[in-house]
């Protein structure tokens, strides 16, 4: 997704999972919760059940893009909580534009492609780090972690002891 389509997308999002936050949150879903609740006491203590919310966006060529993913959870018959599953998005440099996408997303073809720093080629379209793709870090938060802090003159973070490689990474 390119930058100026996200930030008009972002907000709205934020204010789609705001609120789908408090309809979790109240009581609006009380039956569905205690359903929940109740499936899960019919299970055994190692299982779970999730009731997931996603926001996607779909390309005309089918290409699908998730910008939110949450819902509620709950095992050993306890009420269901709101869990998350959603990706941070990152900023890219591709072919000398800038994307962002969910950081396990390719920002070429939006397919699945986690741990770009092992696996530096996407498994759906072929594009790599380093040549096509950069890594945009334009602040010093660690990509890996999201706490520790990274910097060019200082690419080993802080906290979680990853490496940014220099050659896969845009420092703006």
């Amino acid at each position: 997704m390119d930058k100026e389509t996200f930030e008009q997308v972002d907000p709205l999002v934020n204010e789609v999972a705001e609120q789908i936050g408090e309809l979790i949150d109240g009581d609006q879903l009380a039956t569905i919760k205690q359903k929940m609740a109740d499936i899960s006491r019919c299970l055994c203590d190692d299982f779970s059940v999730t009731l997931e919310i996603n926001l996607r966006v779909n390309d005309p060529e089918g290409l699908t893009l998730p910008l939110m993913q949450t819902g509620m959870s709950t095992y050993a018959g306890a009420l269901p909580h709101q869990v998350w599953g959603d990706s941070t998005p990152q900023r890219y440099v591709v072919y000398g534009d800038v994307v962002i996408v969910p950081n396990d997303h390719c920002p070429q073809c939006w397919g699945e492609w986690g741990f770009k720093d092992r696996h530096p080629k996407c498994p759906e379209c072929g594009i790599g780090m380093g040549k096509a793709v950069k890594l945009l870090l334009d602040s010093d938060c660690c990509p890996h972690c999201e706490k520790g802090k990274v910097t060019a003159s200082q690419p080993h973070c802080t906290e979680c002891d990853f490496s940014v490689n220099p050659e896969h990474v845009i420092w703006g």
